[in-house]
């Protein structure tokens, strides 16, 4: 589990549960995962979870964490489905910024919202951005992908073997 912290008290702990289909044995339905989030900003708090991620975007999110803050990947990733995206901001105060939008299925619940889009800013020491690294790696080898997953990396990220 992660748990991030921006100002005014604002927060975001994110877990990685599970499979979204244990059960399941086809290459597609076998590599969803569950993700949680427990969330406090300006629009409130929550917690919510939902099956928005991939064994692969498991893979893409420790590279990207790792690579980012030396500007040779994009600075942004977004899980397969659409519901969490994270966008590198800025090193300052010895601290990297982090934007994070929950959407749809992770985001604050509002009537007055089609998607659900929720921002929180939290800042990573480096230590951090360390955890975070490994909490990923840790979990692709626990989610490590079941069967061939036709998944291609969002955005416009190379293939993982490509990156230096």
């Amino acid at each position: 589990m992660l748990t991030w912290f921006g100002r005014h008290g604002d927060f975001v702990r994110f877990e990685i549960m599970g499979y979204e289909q244990p059960e399941a044995t086809d290459d597609h339905d076998s590599n969803w995962v569950r993700v949680g989030v427990v969330v406090q900003n300006e629009q409130g708090a929550w917690s919510r979870n939902c099956g928005c991620m991939t064994t692969t975007d498991i893979r893409f999110f420790a590279q990207w964490f790792t690579k980012v803050v030396d500007g040779i990947v994009d600075d942004m990733m977004m899980s397969y489905e659409p519901d969490l995206k994270i966008q590198y901001l800025i090193m300052s105060e010895g601290l990297h910024w982090f934007g994070i939008c929950l959407r749809y299925g992770l985001g604050y619940v509002s009537p007055t919202s089609e998607n659900n889009a929720s921002l929180i800013v939290v800042a990573l020491s480096e230590v951090e951005r360390q955890q975070a690294i490994s909490y990923f790696t840790d979990m692709e080898a626990r989610y490590s992908r079941r069967g061939r997953l036709q998944h291609q990396p969002p955005l416009d990220l190379p293939e993982i073997d490509e990156l230096p």
